[in-house]
């Protein structure tokens, strides 16, 4: 078995200088990427938006439960009859179109 080197000190000169470096190197990327930055920026955006998409998505799960609680339904058997009348509405839409 091979033994690895002790550390003798808390700290050498060698990782003083190490740590220097990477410090400097993050904080030039914080500059070159953070948010500050147009990348940054975009980012944030990003996320704000997806964050958004996920609170409609809740909210229309969460109205689409009531609805269903209301007509006595499961979510599933009322998620089932949307889905059916969409596809009505949608046969019935492409049948209007064919006969214009």
């Amino acid at each position: 078995m091979v033994k690895g080197k002790k550390s003798s000190r808390f700290f050498s000169v060698r990782s003083f200088f190490d740590g220097f470096k990477n410090n400097i190197l993050g904080m030039v990327g914080f500059v070159k990427e953070g948010p500050l930055s147009r990348k940054g920026r975009e980012n944030f955006n990003q996320r704000i938006s997806a964050e958004q998409e996920l609170l409609e998505r809740a909210k229309a799960r969460k109205a689409a439960r009531e609805a269903a609680k209301a007509a006595g339904l499961s979510l599933e058997d009322y998620e089932e009859r949307l889905r059916a009348e969409l596809a009505r509405g949608e046969a019935e839409a492409t049948t209007k179109a064919a006969r214009k």
